[in-house]
């Protein structure tokens, strides 16, 4: 089969579709006309002898060539931004886009501590930022529609991109009232007393590991991907929970006095950024690193 005439903008445009599934959305962030759009992406429909989108629903699916063929076109379209990557990379360039994705557990922590210098003194970089799971951090680094991520590694979801170790930080345990001794062991902890992330939370994964729990053994699931949301339920309702280190910068005196240290060797998560191995931007990847870890020292 011979494939004659399919361009970069319309695998935009069917990117497009699939992110808003709607024809008139995605052509309205694409800048067209509706009819502009749907007259492009029926004459790639036809250029492959497939139908790539069920215009029945409503939201508009994707059918399943669709997602076979916007998977690959979300690779060429970051490979082909990739051109002036290059260039901009050659030239010593710190401007363009920047798409960054980063856990919820470490954004609330960290964001604050470096982005406002960041954006002051690369003012040409449009920095987008996202908070994602790790899951989907990893799914938007490997089509393109991330270039880099925050997160806790190792990490099974990330073992195949390429990793740069910013710093570790140790788990705190917290506590409405706090045990009397210095150190707190895990085997200390009450599973029944126990608030943890929901699950698909690598740190909420992170502290049942620690405490040799599984999700099943708990009495009490509470959905939450907010560690501040589980801080409040210990102080409102008592028990106890796990807090990461940088959290504990903007606790108050008498919440740092309702934490504990574990006994040594104190659990940690090492926090890194991620990004794929062909990567080019190797000067952003540079500046964003110094700036964290000047930010966290």
């Amino acid at each position: 089969m011979y494939f004659r005439h399919v361009t970069l903008q319309q695998l935009r445009y069917i990117v497009a579709i699939a992110d808003t599934s709607s024809f008139a959305q995605a052509a309205a962030a694409s800048g067209v006309t509706q009819p502009t759009l749907s007259a492009m992406v029926r004459k790639l429909e036809l250029e492959l002898g497939i139908t790539l989108f069920d215009r029945s629903t409503k939201p508009v699916n994707v059918t399943e060539f669709g997602d076979l063929v916007i998977a690959r076109a979300r690779q060429v379209l970051a490979q082909a931004e990739s051109i002036t990557q290059v260039i901009a990379e050659a030239q010593n360039s710190l401007s363009g886009p920047l798409r960054l994705g980063i856990l919820p557990t470490i954004a609330p922590y960290l964001l604050p501590l470096f982005l406002g210098t960041f954006v002051t003194t690369y003012p040409e970089l449009d920095l987008v930022i996202q908070e994602l799971k790790t899951g989907e951090i990893a799914t938007r680094l490997a089509d393109g529609r991330l270039d880099l991520g925050i997160l806790a590694t190792p990490h099974e979801k990330v073992q195949d991109l390429q990793i740069e170790s910013l710093f570790e930080e140790a788990f705190y345990a917290y506590a409405k009232t706090p045990p009397t001794k210095k150190y707190v062991l895990a085997e200390d902890i009450d599973p029944d007393e126990l608030w943890v992330l929901e699950e698909g939370h690598c740190f909420g994964d992170q502290v049942l590991d620690l405490c040799a729990l599984s999700r099943s053994s708990q009495t009490l699931q509470y959905v939450s991907g907010s560690i501040d949301t589980l801080k409040r339920l210990v102080e409102a309702q008592g028990g106890i929970t796990v807090l990461p280190e940088l959290a504990l910068r903007s606790l108050s005196k008498k919440e740092l006095h309702r934490t504990r240290p574990f006994a040594p060797p104190m659990p940690k998560r090492t926090i890194s950024l991620v990004m794929r191995s062909d990567f080019v931007r190797c000067r952003v990847v540079e500046v964003l690193a110094k700036a964290v870890k000047e930010s966290v020292k």
